[in-house]
């Protein structure tokens, strides 16, 4: 029920669910690609081949577009083979490095929670001193989804330490006063 036939090209399609409506209700029971053809789109030359096309995307026409920007390329650190790596990293070893360079900067260059000593990067966090992380998010909003990212572009600004979770959270409680259970019980 989800396929059904093009009424240009008579070649079945799945623009449709499974209970046989249009996912676009704009295409007028035509495929994608007769639709994408009444439109009239502006042709332009790809940038990679020459071939006047439909910009496909980055200005590259379908075939260049997937060979060139789609293309899959191996992590030079990890070794993993991802769609997305910029200047030879994936994302996420891109982002430990920008961990590491900000916990270290926090840490005088010996990458370990100020509390406990937990020295595990994948359990460690940025947490403002002062406990006025709320006040910072409220001001900051694009600061709330990255910290790391926030601290590294304002130049390492003061106020912040690098804590576990456990000790953070610890500090989160109301009940423990902004101080983690390791300086209530010490």
């Amino acid at each position: 029920m989800g396929v059904f036939v093009c009424k240009v090209c008579k070649r079945s399609s799945t623009n449709h669910t499974q209970r046989g409506r249009p996912l676009k209700k704009h295409c007028k029971d035509m495929c994608s690609s007769c639709y994408n053809k009444t439109l009239k789109l502006p042709i332009k030359k790809c940038v990679e081949c020459g071939k006047e096309t439909t910009d496909y995307g980055f200005g590259h026409c379908a075939i260049c577009y997937d060979k060139y920007v789609r293309v899959r390329k191996e992590c030079v650190e990890c070794g993993e083979v991802k769609r997305i790596v910029y200047r030879g990293k994936c994302g996420i070893c891109r982002t430990m490095e920008r961990k590491i360079e900000a916990y270290s900067h926090y840490c005088n260059d010996e990458i370990k929670c100020q509390c406990c000593g937990e020295s595990e990067i994948d359990m460690l966090s940025l947490d403002h001193i002062n406990n006025d992380g709320a006040y910072h998010r409220r001001s900051n909003p694009s600061s709330a989804k990255n910290l790391v990212g926030y601290v590294i572009k304002n130049n390492f600004p003061e106020g912040y330490q690098v804590l576990c979770m456990n000790c953070n959270f610890s500090k989160s409680k109301i009940r423990n006063k902004g101080r983690c259970m390791h300086e209530i019980h010490a």
